[in-house]
């Protein structure tokens, strides 16, 4: 799992986020949560070291031979079991089979009336 446990601000001002500077953000951030989901609003500067984290965890197992496959949902599954203590989490799967077993899910068709 890869994941920031505290909300905190990059302190680049770039508005991403909606708020015009972080100070504001900081100070105004009314964090809503989903059920079984995450806190927001976030700082998309610290989302994207999330990814660049999740990339590099990624990379690092599949140097090992080890099919992965990085998930939203699990890290969601994660927080709401409170096994990990995080505002936003992503999880990153590994299988020691052929390959991930996520890889090929099927989407259940959808019935038509």
């Amino acid at each position: 799992m890869v994941g920031l446990k505290k909300f905190q601000a990059a302190g680049h001002d770039c508005g991403a986020c909606g708020f015009p500077t972080c100070a504001e953000l900081n100070t105004e951030r009314q964090p809503g949560e989903k059920e079984r989901e995450y806190t927001g609003p976030h700082c998309v500067m610290r989302m994207i070291d999330i990814g660049a984290a999740l990339a590099s965890a990624a990379k690092t197992v599949v140097l090992l031979n080890i099919d992965n496959w990085v998930r939203q949902r699990f890290g969601a599954v994660a927080r709401a079991l409170g096994l990990v203590d995080a505002e936003m989490i992503m999880g990153v799967p590994v299988s020691l089979t052929g390959k991930c077993i996520d890889y090929d899910y099927k989407v259940p068709a959808l019935k038509r009336h």
